[in-house]
Formats: C-alpha cells, sequence, structure tokens
C-alpha cells in the first residue's frame, strides 16, 4: 500500500474543510430563522430617536417558547408604510397586534427620520412596548410607541 505524501493530506483536509465552510455558510444565508431585524441591524444601530439622541434600536434576545430558540427581536423592523390624508402609517408587527395593538399607527413627523433605506420597498418602524396601569388598578393596558421611522423610497 502506497503512503499519502504529507503535502497531499494537508491539501485535502483544507479543500475539505473549506467546503464544509461554504456549505454552512450558504445555510445561514437560506435560514428563515433571521429575522428582519438581523437583517437590517447594522443600519438600524446607527438611528437615533429625535430629540433626545437615543438610540432608535434595543435589539433584546427572548426565547421563543414555541420553537425553543433563541432569536434577536429588535425595535426595528421593516413594515408596509403608506401615506393617508398626508400622514405616514405603518404597520405594527403582529407579535404587538396579538398583545392588543392597533394592526396600524400613525407616525407623528416629527419622528420620520431622513436616513438611507437599506431595503427601499418597505419602510423600517421602531417601536417600544408600554405596559402601564392607572393608580390603584391591577389590571394593565398595553400599547406601542414610535422611536422612530425612515419611510420607503417613493421615488420623490
Amino acid at each position: 500500500m502506497e503512503m499519502l505524501r504529507p503535502g497531499v493530506v494537508i491539501v485535502a483536509a483544507f479543500v475539505a474543510v473549506a467546503l464544509i465552510m461554504l456549505l454552512f455558510a450558504n445555510a445561514q444565508a437560506q435560514n428563515p430563522d433571521t429575522t428582519a431585524h438581523e437583517r437590517y441591524h447594522m443600519y438600524y444601530q446607527g438611528w437615533k430617536q429625535p430629540g433626545n439622541g437615543y438610540s432608535c434600536c434595543n435589539a433584546n434576545e427572548y426565547m421563543d417558547t414555541l420553537q425553543g430558540k433563541i432569536h434577536i427581536s429588535g425595535d426595528c423592523e421593516p413594515t408596509q408604510a403608506e401615506v393617508r390624508n398626508g400622514d405616514w402609517w405603518a404597520r405594527v408587527p403582529a407579535y404587538m397586534v396579538a398583545k392588543g395593538a392597533d394592526p396600524w399607527i400613525k407616525i407623528p413627523d416629527e419622528l420620520v427620520l431622513h436616513e438611507r433605506n437599506p431595503s427601499t420597498e418597505e419602510g423600517h418602524l421602531c417601536l417600544r412596548e408600554d405596559w402601564s396601569t392607572s393608580r390603584g388598578r391591577t389590571d394593565y393596558t398595553y400599547s406601542v410607541r414610535v422611536l422612530c421611522f425612515v419611510p420607503p423610497d417613493t421615488g420623490g
């Protein structure tokens, strides 16, 4: 039996590792679990709330108890947006609607950012969940508050 030369073994191992890395990268790129927030986080992290300069994006990890996976869920994500009577309106994420938020929210003019839109066909909405209760009451009210909004590119 003929012995393989050490150089051939090293090259073969290198090629095998490179192929495995290529397959892994391709699987990650096609991963449906990648959230919309994760796709655009590099943009969101630089956006600042008008008036106070705080970040629009405050990504938080949470456990998805239905799927048993940890996801990054940020305040910002792409959304449908439209103009109604001269005002921007944006669709609220489904998980917030399920908690009691209205499906669409009016965007105050002062919260519209003039930033580069990373995906021109859709708007980008940064929200915060608010839970509040009145003094002496034990029931809570759920609402959402707009932090920032980048409108879709309307070609104007």
